[in-house]
């Protein structure tokens, strides 16, 4: 099977659909909601150009910002935590691109000054829920996005400096990042974090020795089947759209098989009730299905742009 733009078209429309029927789950108007459930989505209507649909919802989340510039896990968390306020400052950043608000602005501004006090004197973030990798990964994406935009310019490229450099100094002899806090059916996954990682070394090293070691050992995990990790439907998603990433960054499809069909797996395990749950037969959630969409999203991006120089990518795309 060849998936073209217009069929990613097609299904992010119904994909928009969806999201809109369930936007009691992430909208913020609700009580206590889980700001990783908001993230995602608004992950997905940034990459779809639809930012003026969720402006509200953006309000309503630099309305729940903490004094100390962060945010919580959930919208009624009292204090803050590093992965969460990084994934509330990547959206923003580029959500605002579009929506050009002063408010958001303002909220952005906070929120990076919040991760670059936060960062540890060896270069990382810690979060006490989700460790060391997983918000390293995800403080140095919002801070490059953020640097892209000229954002706290006179601080965030030496924190994104030292940030990859600890990043590099985690990665393990066989390439991979691991986090031991964090096991999947008592075995330490050689993807799961290093698929967050990778795409932060790739954009700002381009072909390094690192980049390579973590992207081969990554391609080589990939199952015969297609997924990753026993038909994780989260490690399959994020190992495809790393491959698809770096084979954009790098102008080199040498991973176009593994994420190709790792696309085909994740298309193929689609719920009955048009969602994705996080191993087939499971039920469907809101969050894995956002997984998809996003790399869903991803691909398109690399039908759209394989083959181009692909310039200032931080400027120019509204993730990575």
């Amino acid at each position: 099977m060849s998936l073209t733009r217009e069929q990613i078209d097609a299904l992010m429309q119904d994909g928009l659909a969806v999201l809109s029927a369930g936007a009691a789950e992430w909208d913020l108007t609700a009580g206590r909601l889980s700001l990783d459930v908001t993230n995602h989505v608004l992950r997905v209507y940034a990459q779809e150009g639809a930012a003026a649909d969720v402006r509200e919802t953006c309000l309503r989340l630099v309305g729940l910002q903490h004094a100390d510039g962060g945010w919580g896990e959930f919208s009624t968390d009292e204090t803050s935590g590093i992965r969460e306020a990084a994934f509330c400052t990547r959206n923003l950043v580029t959500l605002n691109r579009r929506l050009q608000d002063p408010v958001l602005a303002a909220g952005v501004e906070r929120s990076v000054a919040y991760l670059l006090r936060q960062q540890e004197a060896e270069g990382g973030w810690l979060d006490v829920l989700w460790g060391r990798s997983d918000s390293t990964s995800i403080a140095l994406g919002a801070l490059m996005l953020a640097g892209a935009d000229g954002i706290c310019a006179d601080r965030v490229p030496e924190a994104i400096r030292r940030g990859i450099a600890f990043a590099c100094g985690m990665q393990a002899d066989d390439g991979g990042w691991y986090d031991p806090r964090f096991k999947q059916e008592e075995r330490l996954s050689p993807v799961a974090w290093t698929a967050h990682i990778l795409p932060k070394i790739v954009v700002y090293q381009g072909d390094s020795t690192a980049a390579r070691r973590g992207l081969d050992l990554m391609a080589a995990a990939m199952q015969s089947d297609g997924s990753w990790d026993g038909g994780d439907v989260d490690h399959t998603c994020d190992s495809t759209r790393a491959l698809i990433l770096a084979s954009l960054v790098l102008d080199d499809d040498r991973y176009a098989d593994q994420f190709s069909r790792g696309i085909e797996w994740l298309l193929a395990n689609r719920s009955d009730d048009g969602l994705w749950a996080m191993l087939p037969g499971r039920p469907s959630n809101l969050l894995i299905t956002c997984d998809v969409y996003d790399t869903l999203q991803k691909y398109r991006l690399y039908l759209n742009e394989r083959g181009r120089a692909c310039g200032n990518v931080l400027a120019r795309w509204d993730d990575f």
